[in-house]
């Protein structure tokens, strides 16, 4: 056997048998918590749509925090949230704070992408939402969609999208200043 066919012999075996179980990079798994939640910087910035905003600090320290809010049509406040990203035993969380009060319930992370700049978070335990999806089709707007069951007696799925545009003026966006 020639050293060529051996060569491509070993290359096609380890097609077969080893690339299969390699984890894919949506795979949480595949980096460190740490990197994880650095990867979340494509989330900094001031987001707005309409009446409703979010303001998402950089990375740091281990943790990404953020603030959203929600303003009726006379610009008084009607809705708003904390978020603290962060990682606790060892897996990274999303721990919201509607209203300002911490939610009993944290939020693991499933999916972490960043070449895509998309994140999942999910606690099917929780009433509702149960999924967390933020992405970032472009630079310089972000999705970020609330999903789960309407009710424990149903099977209808609720969904809340916010589509948001980056301000460009915001002390907070990357660059800016």
């Amino acid at each position: 056997m020639s050293a060529r066919s051996w060569l491509i012999g070993a290359l096609a075996l380890l097609s077969v048998v080893i690339l299969p179980v390699v984890p894919a990079m949506s795979d949480p798994a595949v980096l460190t918590p740490e990197a994880q939640i650095a990867s979340l910087d494509w989330l900094t910035g001031h987001w707005r749509s309409g009446s409703f905003e979010a303001i998402y600090a950089p990375p740091s320290g281990g943790m990404v925090l953020s603030l959203s809010r929600q303003y009726d049509n006379t610009g008084r406040v009607i809705f708003f949230e904390f978020e603290r990203i962060n990682i606790e035993q060892g897996v990274v969380v999303l721990c919201p704070y509607p209203g300002g009060e911490q939610s009993p319930s944290t939020f693991p992370l499933v999916t972490c992408e960043p070449s895509t700049r998309r994140v999942t978070f999910a606690n099917p335990g929780h009433d509702w939402p149960t999924h967390f999806l933020y992405e970032s089709p472009s630079p310089d707007s972000l999705h970020i969609r609330l999903s789960g069951p309407e009710s424990a007696e149903s099977d209808a799925e609720r969904v809340l999208d916010f589509w948001l545009t980056r301000i460009a003026d915001s002390p907070l966006v990357p660059g800016a200043q």
